[in-house]
């Protein structure tokens, strides 16, 4: 299931201080750019987080979220 907006922000705000440094810029880029996030390709996202694309999707199973597309 997909969470609303506001609880997945709520969780990624939670579970930030706990996530190594890579998932953190991913955290905090997402928190600061609710609104951008919705646009952006995996591929874009993990630029401009300077991480890889494969980062990008364990931050998205941490969060427990099938796909980065959810």
């Amino acid at each position: 299931m997909i969470p609303d907006r506001s609880t997945l922000l709520l969780t990624i705000k939670r579970k930030l201080p706990h996530l190594n440094p890579a998932l953190r810029r991913i955290a905090a880029y997402i928190t600061e750019n609710p609104e951008k996030i919705k646009f952006l390709k995996i591929r874009e996202l993990a630029s401009d987080c300077d991480v890889s694309e494969a980062t990008v999707s364990r931050f998205v199973k941490e969060l427990n979220i099938n796909t980065f597309q959810e």
